[in-house]
């Protein structure tokens, strides 16, 4: 699988092997459901055995780049939960998940060889990072049959009319083109799956990857209402559509609190609990019986933009998380660890914004117009590069999507596909529309917090000299 550039966004890199017995392997990612997955759809058809597996990296949980895990504490409870959920409906097919606790790249060559495993499954995944892994595999054992397969998006690339290089440059122009594109509708779960490929118990080596390791973090004790799982996710989208709830999406979708006030599928989407495929047709079914409206169309709207994002992921690669973007435009911020560090812990002089980051981080998730004021304020009042706090959202948020964060980072930082440049929220404008009596503000840091009204004092002395003195990347 190429990877400079996105070029190969739907690669079915198919090598000869002279086996006759196809020994699969399924490396799981964000597809963690059997509903309307054409992976194990192509499994039951040409596969005689498999092993499913998913691949936890120790790595994950040391700080890496912009002084942030990349999973934190909910979303590794929303992902374990999902696992667990998705291993016990394989459970029913006679299959299991393997939550292999060492990288990709390490193990995946190992058990490819050690379990004559003759074709390896994937999907395809919009993240550099997951791109990079699997063509790392791929040269480390080249006699093995490779197949990546849609999972996470609506278009397969060959029904855009455009070539992924021709991606417009922005949201409207692409929704624009893809208006008439037929999405196809989402398939059942298969009826069968091949048995296991069988463990050996002498393989030390596997046995303990496979074990629980101390090292992981505990995540008992979460205070989320959010439950990992294809039968939770399904559950939300049955539980939405069957309320009037779609019909005022557009004139609650700003609110910053309470559950019906988006569709919340998000977590479940990122997850690949629900494909998207699946929530379009239950908001077709609702138009169907309901009718369309504004709201309506909104939803399929969002879907879009998550749609552009993947494509977007795609297309730029690593360039998404490049400090000028994709276009090389150097914003002018830089890096303060104290600012930075407040915005994290709730401590700036912005007592809405505090609000919201407290919410992030006691729950693992945010409105989106809440993500947006808070991205606002790291990047234009404390002037702090954009990366830190995408990296932080992806260490907090249990709906992280690498394509999505750090495509609307990127968009709100002026370095995406924005054509207006930097987005700049009032916040004071943005406390009086969606929080005017203080209530949020009250629910998360208590009434001594709506007592800070001056937002308009001096920030951290220490870091008063201008940005363009300080080093950036």
């Amino acid at each position: 699988m190429n990877n400079d550039g996105g070029q190969t966004f739907e690669d079915s890199n198919l090598q000869s092997t002279s086996q006759s017995t196809v020994n699969a392997l399924y490396w799981l990612g964000d597809d963690l459901r059997v509903a309307d997955n054409a992976i194990f759809a192509d499994i039951a058809l040409h596969a005689q055995q498999l092993m499913v597996v998913y691949c936890i990296d120790p790595s994950w949980f040391r700080q890496a780049q912009y002084q942030a895990e990349y999973v934190g504490k909910y979303r590794l409870r929303f992902l374990l939960e999902s696992l667990r959920a998705l291993d016990e409906t394989l459970n029913q097919y006679g299959q299991q998940v393997h939550i292999v606790y060492a990288s990709a790249q390490k193990s995946l060559p190992y058990i490819i060889q050690t379990h004559n495993i003759s074709r390896v499954y994937r999907s395809n995944h919009s993240g550099a990072d997951e791109q990079t892994a699997w063509q790392v595999i791929q040269q480390q054992c080249p006699n093995v049959e490779y197949s990546t397969i849609t999972t996470q998006t609506l278009f397969e690339l060959q029904q855009l009319p455009f070539e992924l290089a021709d991606l417009a440059a922005t949201f409207s122009q692409f929704r624009k083109k893809v208006d008439n594109v037929n999405i196809s509708p989402a398939t059942d779960a298969v009826s069968w799956l091949p048995p296991m490929v069988a463990l050996k118990p002498q393989d030390k080596q596997l046995q303990s990857w496979l074990a629980y390791p101390s090292w992981l973090p505990q995540t008992q004790t979460m205070n989320n209402v959010f439950c990992g799982g294809e039968a939770q996710g399904k559950l939300q989208l049955d539980s939405y559509f069957s309320s009037n709830l779609a019909h005022n999406y557009k004139a609650v979708r700003n609110e910053l609190d309470g559950w019906e006030c988006s569709t919340k599928f998000s977590p479940w989407l990122a997850n690949g609990c629900l494909s998207a495929r699946q929530v379009v047709v239950a908001l077709k079914q609702f138009e169907l019986q309901q009718g369309a409206n504004e709201s309506t169309k909104c939803i399929l709207y969002e879907l879009l933009w998550r749609e552009y994002f993947h494509f977007y992921a795609h297309k730029f690669n690593t360039l998404v998380f490049r400090f000028s973007g994709i276009n090389g435009r150097k914003p002018l911020t830089s890096f303060y660890a104290q600012r930075i560090q407040a915005w994290k812990t709730a401590t700036t002089p912005y007592p809405f914004v505090n609000a919201l980051m407290k919410q992030l981080n006691d729950t693992g998730y945010m409105s989106n117009r809440g993500r947006q004021i808070v991205a606002s304020c790291l990047v234009n009042e404390l002037q702090c590069d954009w990366r830190y706090g995408a990296a932080y959202f992806q260490q907090q948020l249990i709906d992280y999507d690498p394509a999505v964060n750090w495509g609307n980072w990127q968009y709100l930082a002026g370095v995406g596909a924005d054509p207006r440049g930097s987005r700049r929220f009032n916040l004071q404008k943005q406390q009086q529309t969606y929080d005017p009596q203080g209530l949020f503000i009250n629910a998360w840091l208590g009434r001594e917090a709506l007592q800070q009204h001056d937002e308009s004092h001096a920030l951290y002395c220490i870091d008063s000299v201008d940005i363009t003195d300080w080093p950036r990347s």
